[in-house]
């Protein structure tokens, strides 16, 4: 699971799982100037956290700051993950770190919930160019899954 810097901070998620029964994920924050306080729950030391920034290397128990180029941050953050052979991400960002991934091309799947009610003025969504690969009422709102590239059904 992957938020970004505002997110941390504006939701202090846990990222783990709760009433129900698995494996916690791996926690990945992205937090290019180390601006988080030391006070968020991703800090707790209860499961494996990996926290990529432009600033340090530093591991403390199962927290762990990767220090990654600011100019190719993204791809070098992606094959970090993939040395440690994490396969699979879910981003649960906002608009700008989702953008992130989706500029870069770097993403195989989205989900989009779509409600029928307005929560009025924000943050635009991101505009997501791919192959709808499902559609799913679900009451009055609806699910559509997303592919990047050629759909494979």
């Amino acid at each position: 699971m992957l938020v970004g810097t505002r997110t941390a901070a504006h939701d202090n998620p846990q990222l783990n799982v709760r009433e129900w029964s698995g494996r916690n994920p791996v926690r990945i924050v992205i937090d290019r100037f180390l601006r988080l306080p030391e006070n968020l729950l991703l800090w707790d030391g209860s499961q494996r956290t990996l926290c990529y920034n432009v600033l340090k290397h530093e591991d403390r128990g199962v927290v762990h700051f990767v220090r990654l180029d600011e100019a190719d941050f993204t791809h070098q953050l992606i094959a970090d993950l993939h040395k440690q052979n994490i396969q699979s991400v879910m981003i649960e960002g906002g608009a700008l770190t989702l953008n992130l991934f989706i500029t870069a091309g770097l993403w195989d799947e989205a989900r989009i919930f779509h409600s029928s009610r307005s929560l009025g003025a924000g943050i635009a969504a991101p505009i997501i160019k791919g192959t709808l690969s499902s559609f799913t009422p679900i009451f009055s709102d609806e699910l559509k899954i997303f592919r990047h590239g050629e759909s494979k059904h």
